[in-house]
């Protein structure tokens, strides 16, 4: 009975959409872009230490982890960003300055 059972092949093609686990992560290579884009500092203070990566569109909401979607925040400043209309707007215009559609 089990004999006549065969598991299906693996496709040999890449996946179309990348597993839910993947969306959003930001790669090594990406992070070092941003943070040499931003020249090592928090974009909203200057402040150099305790640097964090911030998507301006969360994960949650289908963020991508690309550069164009990504600042260094210090750690005062993303907890900003997460409680602060205002300050996720500033985000929003220094990326809009650096990617005009």
């Amino acid at each position: 009975m089990f004999e006549e059972v065969k598991a299906a092949p693996k496709p040999s093609y890449k996946r179309r959409t990348p597993k839910r686990r993947e969306r959003g992560r930001i790669k090594p290579k990406t992070y070092t872009r941003v943070f040499d884009r931003d020249n090592g500092q928090c974009i909203l203070c200057g402040r150099g230490d305790t640097l964090q990566c911030h998507h301006h569109v969360y994960r949650s909401q289908l963020g991508k982890g690309t550069e164009d979607n990504l600042v260094m925040l210090c750690v005062r400043c993303h907890e900003l960003a997460h409680s602060s209309k205002e300050t996720r707007e500033r985000i929003g215009m220094y990326l809009k300055n650096l990617y005009p559609v």
